[in-house]
C-alpha cells in the first residue's frame, strides 16, 4: 500500500491534506479474501494538533469511487444479498409469532 500526498496545507489549528491510497487487496475483508485487486481511493483527511501532537484525524473519501475501483466477486455480493435475505425473513417470522399471528 502507498499513499500519496498531492496537497498539505498548514493552519492555526492543524491541517488539510489531499491524498490517494493505491494498494492491491491480498488480505480478508468482510469474508471476502483478496484476489489481487488493484484499489486506488482518493480522499482528505483534517489534522486536528495540540501542542506538536496529532489528536484527532478526520478522513472523507468517496464510496462510490471505491466501489468503481474495487468490487467484489460476483459470488462474494450473492452471498451477502442471501445472508440479509435470510436474516429478514427470520426477523420478520419472529414478530409475527411475537404478535401470536
Amino acid at each position: 500500500m502507498t499513499v500519496e500526498i498531492h496537497t498539505l496545507v498548514e493552519t492555526e489549528w492543524g491541517g488539510i491534506g489531499e491524498w490517494t491510497v493505491r494498494a492491491t487487496h491480498t488480505g480478508a475483508w468482510d469474508g471476502w479474501s483478496g484476489q489481487g485487486e488493484q484499489i486506488e481511493l482518493p480522499g482528505v483527511s483534517i489534522f486536528h494538533i495540540v501542542d506538536g501532537a496529532l489528536t484527532e484525524e478526520r478522513m472523507f473519501f468517496d464510496p462510490d469511487m471505491m466501489a468503481r475501483n474495487w468490487v467484489p466477486p460476483l459470488r462474494t455480493m450473492m452471498a451477502v444479498g442471501t445472508k440479509l435475505w435470510k436474516q429478514g425473513r427470520a426477523i420478520k417470522k419472529a414478530r409475527k409469532a411475537a404478535l401470536g399471528r
